[in-house]
């Protein structure tokens, strides 16, 4: 296995060299701290050179910084003898870069608004992003001001909105005015607003009647297609989940997902599955401990070595750990949570931000589950997998839908093409007095009878050609050069590979009435 750190931030050495404008610089120099520690040579950028393996490590140092330039820089630095030297020159020309451009800064932020299809939790990432590169080009802006400057930089058709948060119900303020506490309440009442487009939505939406361009199908447009989904789907999943080697680690094989779709962004809609995959990188690099022990006491003199190595380790593992967590967010949250001391630290206040939903939140995802409904071009196992997503959904916001609730919710979201299967279904599972209305029993009866009708649509599809009329194809009365059976030619022969073999039109309907008087 290699340096954790070329799992952890790769970027470094593609996507994001440290340009010659140096727009990413602040990034860029908090990333490269973990790598120069994960190889052991962050004490190469003082120029010290008393290890006797200083020519060896200086040159590995230097090679590391380089490879993260980009050509116009890496042409430039490639000359400098040491790493240290590398890094004041890069800090003399960005930091006095950035303090140079303070009042651009200022202005940037002061007059920043959010974009009308924006998300409010992007929209305050961005701002609190832009407060941390003021601050580190020497202008730290009080909380109560980034407070201000966050209302001020909302849309017009906010107005309402920020006006109830000015105020409380009494009239007075009720809250200390601060980032945090804005930012709280603008996630509630982007809530609320959710809540409402969603209640004045039209509950009937008339059915496209023209045909998909990307199927051919009638009844949805191309943006609506179910297989164009499934095929970026797969295609996604194909790039995802490539394992590097036979010998990789579990964080080889699961921290680039973290990397990629299972990313913290500003919305941070996956929050929870980022979580789990998370602990399990955690737990594989053996860091996991630090976010459960206790942060140990700083060893005095009179300490042993034992206490002092293990203050040590627990500092290495923390630093790894929380550099882990921040490796699996976008830039803008990145900025926004470095500064936490600890790992624990950094994961606690990720939870309280992402993983406390409002009743508004509640509301929306409850009644997004309750009106769900299938189409009749769904295939019943993913319109199952959609149900069962949102009812863990629900969970997770805190809403334990019970079991037979979901049940008759699934029963009630199939569409009314299964009027007749509907009502065999329910004489069934009323006569099931052991199993009943029970959540696996439901699930596989639908699933059944889903998948028998549609072998049932895939008969009715042989029978007829695309213009809906009865194929008239004469059997062919000769012999099949391939098995020597009468009735079909070799193209057709059905001892050839099942992906070719070709249904006749008599075989499909005895196929049809087989399954209707088996079901």
């Amino acid at each position: 296995m290699g340096n954790l750190s070329d799992v952890v931030y790769p970027e470094l050495k593609a996507t994001q060299k440290l340009s010659s404008t140096g727009n990413n610089f602040l990034i860029w120099k908090l990333k490269l701290a973990f790598v120069l520690t994960d190889h052991q040579l962050p004490h190469l950028l003082s120029p010290t050179r008393e290890d006797p393996k200083w020519h060896d490590k200086n040159d590995a140092a230097k090679l590391l910084i380089l490879r993260t330039l980009d050509n116009d820089l890496l042409l430039e630095f490639s000359d400098y003898p040491t790493p240290s030297s590398i890094m004041e020159a890069l800090l003399h020309r960005f930091d006095n870069r950035l303090k140079a451009f303070r009042i651009l800064l200022l202005r940037r932020y002061r007059d920043h608004r959010m974009a009308a299809d924006a998300h409010i939790y992007q929209h305050v990432f961005r701002m609190r992003a832009m407060a941390k590169e003021l601050e580190y080009a020497g202008i730290k802006i009080p909380d109560e001001m980034q407070a201000v400057a966050l209302l001020n930089s909302l849309p017009d058709d906010w107005d309402d909105d920020v006006e109830r948060l000015a105020i409380g119900l009494d009239g007075a303020s009720t809250e200390k005015l601060s980032f945090d506490c804005v930012s709280r309440r603008l996630r509630m009442v982007s809530d609320v607003r959710s809540l409402k487009k969603l209640n004045n939505a039209k509950k009937l939406k008339n059915k496209f009647r023209g045909s998909c361009y990307n199927c051919g199908k009638r009844g949805h447009h191309q943006s609506d297609c179910p297989e164009q989904g499934s095929s970026k789907q797969k295609s996604s999943s194909s790039e995802i989940f490539t394992i590097p080697g036979a010998s990789a680690t579990l964080s080889e094989i699961i921290y680039p997902q973290l990397k990629t779709y299972l990313k913290i962004n500003c919305k941070g809609s996956r929050f929870s599955m980022w979580k789990r995959e998370l602990f399990d990188v955690l737990e594989d690099n053996q860091v996991e401990y630090v976010l459960k022990d206790l942060k140990p006491s700083e060893p005095t003199d009179a300490a042993s070595e034992v206490d002092a190595q293990l203050y040590d380790k627990w500092h290495a593992d923390d630093f790894t750990c929380r550099h882990l967590i921040l490796g699996a967010m976008d830039d803008d949250v990145f900025l926004s949570f470095h500064d936490y001391p600890t790992a624990k630290a950094l994961l606690y206040s990720l939870e309280a931000f992402f993983n406390s939903p409002s009743t508004a939140q509640k509301l929306v995802l409850l009644k997004k589950y309750m009106n769900n409904h299938m189409s009749d071009d769904t295939l019943i196992m993913d319109h199952i997998l959609k149900m069962d997503l949102m009812a863990h959904k629900l969970k997770i916001a805190g809403v334990n839908v019970p079991n037979e609730m979901q049940s008759l919710v699934l029963l009630d979201s199939l569409p009314e093409s299964w009027g007749d299967t509907l009502t065999l279904l329910n004489i069934n599972m009323t006569l099931d007095m052991e199993n009943g209305l029970s959540l696996d029993n439901v699930r596989k009866r639908v699933r059944d009878a889903g998948q028998m009708k549609e072998l049932m649509a895939q008969a009715d599809d042989s029978l007829f050609d695309g213009n809906g009329n009865r194929n008239t194809k004469r059997v062919f009365r000769g012999k099949c050069f391939s098995c020597g059976r009468p009735g079909h030619y070799q193209s057709d022969c059905p001892d050839q590979d099942i992906t070719g073999q070709w249904i006749p039109a008599h075989f499909a309907m005895c196929l049809k009435q087989l399954l209707i008087w088996s079901y």
